[in-house]
């Protein structure tokens, strides 16, 4: 992080990561949960890079300023569960190496038609991708014996039901133009 104007700008989204209990001893068996977190920093940030990508979209599309509004608000929430996981893997004994492509992190979409990119990105973004994350993140929170994971995922489910429920918005606004 920079810090300054710009922290300032997101610090209160983000005051509930300092509250989690850090002081927590990590587990000496961390060797698999340190690669699941370093991958699920990866996960949140192509999350945040899609919800951008959704952005862009929707705003091509002409869609709803609420619905515009609400997806880029989403960045910001995906950017704070980077942190989260990054300083998790971090706790745990440091993150794994991955090889990442950032600019591979989102598939573009195949139409050429700005509604059906918006559908694309948001079908494949929230209909899938979230709501599939939401009952095993729920799992996780309830298996852990981290009270850190525990209280960190529970947060991150917290976020993530919205981002899930885009999907069905979005398709609520586009009904009148979708077809099968």
């Amino acid at each position: 992080m920079l810090g300054g104007p710009w922290a300032r700008r997101i610090a209160t989204r983000r005051a509930w990561v300092d509250e989690l209990p850090w002081d927590e001893p990590p587990r000496e068996d961390a060797d698999a949960a340190r690669w699941a977190w370093t991958q699920t920093t990866h996960s949140e940030y192509a999350a945040a890079a899609a919800f951008a990508s959704i952005t862009s979209a929707l705003l091509a599309a002409g869609a709803p300023i609420d619905l515009i509004g609400v997806a880029s608000d989403f960045v910001v929430d995906e950017l704070v569960h980077v942190e989260v996981s990054a300083r998790i893997a971090g706790h745990l004994g440091g993150g794994v190496a991955l090889q990442v492509d950032l600019e591979r992190l989102v598939r573009p979409p195949i139409s050429e038609n700005p509604r059906m990119q918006a559908a694309e990105l948001i079908v494949r973004t929230c209909c899938v991708g979230e709501s599939m994350t939401l009952p095993l993140l729920d799992q996780s929170r309830r298996r852990t014996e981290s009270e850190l994971i525990a209280l960190a995922l529970r947060r991150i489910l917290k976020d993530e039901v919205p981002h899930a429920q885009l999907g069905g918005w979005f398709l609520e606004w586009a009904d009148r133009w979708l077809t099968d």
